[in-house]
């Protein structure tokens, strides 16, 4: 099994996937622990501030997990392929798929709002200062902001499946 998109948490611990399993290990590269999804890992997990651990498996489950490797909540998001995940400062964590398809859930693991509106979704995901999030499609090929609703501000036509923010609020 090949190891994809490491992250690397406060405490140094880094977490990295392999097929069904993310792994913990300490920085001197010892196992800390590790945890099964019940089907393939997605993306790369994401660490909050206070050391949750979320992840996300090709069948559209959803997992929470406390720095200690236990299980905090699994959610079943009903959708399969591919989920991508990104946490504002606030907890709030976004997960979009492949098909388009748009979560907005508590940290508590609520789905909160669930949007069909992306439609193609095949690159990447950046939340603004002001709350704003920035999705690429890969079909029409843009950039599409979206306010804190979910809906549509704007696009930005160009093929890109790379988005960024910076401190000024600037898109890249």
């Amino acid at each position: 099994a090949s190891i994809n998109s490491p992250e690397i948490g406060t405490d140094g611990t880094l977490f990295a996937r392999t097929d069904r399993r993310l792994h913990a290990l300490n920085p001197d590269g010892r196992l800390k622990w590790f945890h099964d999804g019940h089907y393939y890992l997605s993306a790369s997990p994401v660490i909050s501030p206070g050391g949750s651990v979320y992840m996300s498996d090709h069948m559209g489950f959803l997992y929470s997990l406390n720095p200690d490797g236990s299980l905090q909540w699994e959610t079943d998001w009903y959708t399969e392929y591919y989920t991508r995940l990104l946490q504002a400062d606030d907890g709030t964590i976004y997960a979009d798929n492949f098909y388009g398809l748009l979560a907005v859930i508590d940290p508590d693991g609520t789905i909160v709002k669930d949007v069909n509106t992306l439609q193609g979704y095949d690159g990447a995901m950046a939340l603004s200062p002001d709350g704003t999030l920035y999705v690429c499609r890969e079909w029409p090929n843009d950039v599409v902001a979206l306010d804190s609703n979910c809906e549509q501000i704007w696009t930005y036509d160009c093929f890109a499946d790379f988005v960024a923010v910076g401190p000024s609020g600037t898109v890249y």
